[in-house]
C-alpha cells in the first residue's frame, strides 16, 4: 500500500508548520501555535472474534 505522508509533511513544512516525526513507524505531528494534528500513516487492524 503506497503512502504519501512524506509529501504531506513537506507541504505543511513549506507553509510554516512545525513537523515532528513522533514514531517513524506510524505517527507524525504537525504544529501551528497552540494547535496540532496527528498524521497517522500506518496502522494495524485487529480482529476480535
Amino acid at each position: 500500500m503506497p503512502t504519501q505522508y512524506a509529501d504531506i509533511l513537506k507541504l505543511f513544512a513549506a507553509n510554516g508548520y512545525e513537523i515532528e516525526l513522533t514514531d517513524v513507524r506510524w505517527l507524525a505531528k504537525v504544529f501551528k501555535d497552540q494547535y496540532y494534528i496527528d498524521i497517522i500513516f500506518s496502522s494495524t487492524i485487529i480482529s476480535v472474534l
